[in-house]
């Protein structure tokens, strides 16, 4: 005789939701100054010399034995369609670094308020006001090496004109994608 053994299996399960941030929120060391939709930033018109930053949170659940990465590219710099273009801030996301002073014509960049990544240097986004340049190649901005359930990691997006930079409207498409590792 013998005690009756039972299991059940759960399939493989990965949600990602995007969480929308509000004008005014604090993270990552800058205050945003327009609230962001699920799929979209409008900046508006910008004022010289004034940054204006916006975010957006990723929240992850996945069963996956090995956790997930979602990663950020752009598909090019923030441009209008003569050519002008914001140029990206000079940090990477191998090596972030602090906002800039005296912009005299513009820069873009992200941070990400995940400061225990799972490649390179895992803390090297965890010093406030940050940034890296985006880039057409897809990195790191959050990741687990185990199951998650609702983690949440947000992305700030932060962009500030001179008097030089060219005025006009302004374009790009970022896109972030998770990807679970089972």
């Amino acid at each position: 005789f013998s005690a009756i053994a039972t299991a059940t299996t759960a399939g493989p399960n990965l949600t990602v939701t995007f969480i929308t941030v509000g004008s005014g929120v604090t993270v990552g060391g800058d205050t945003t100054t327009v609230a962001s939709t699920t799929n979209a930033i409008a900046f508006g018109s910008l004022n010289i010399g004034s940054y204006n930053a916006a975010a957006h949170t990723v929240r992850v659940t996945t069963n996956a034995t090995a956790g997930y990465t979602t990663t950020i590219q752009q598909d090019g710099n923030l441009r209008k369609g003569n050519g002008d273009f914001v140029a990206p801030v000079s940090g990477t996301n191998a090596v972030p670094s602090t906002w800039p002073v005296g912009i005299t014509a513009g820069y873009f960049g992200y941070h990400t308020t995940d400061s225990n990544l799972c490649t390179g240097t895992s803390s090297r986004f965890s010093t406030n006001n940050t940034y890296a340049q985006f880039s057409s190649t897809a990195y790191e901005v959050a990741c687990s090496a185990v199951p998650v359930t609702n983690e949440d990691t947000t992305v700030v997006y932060k962009l500030e004109v001179g008097n030089l930079q060219q005025s006009g409207n302004y374009q790009n498409i970022i896109t972030l994608i998770t990807t679970a590792q089972f």
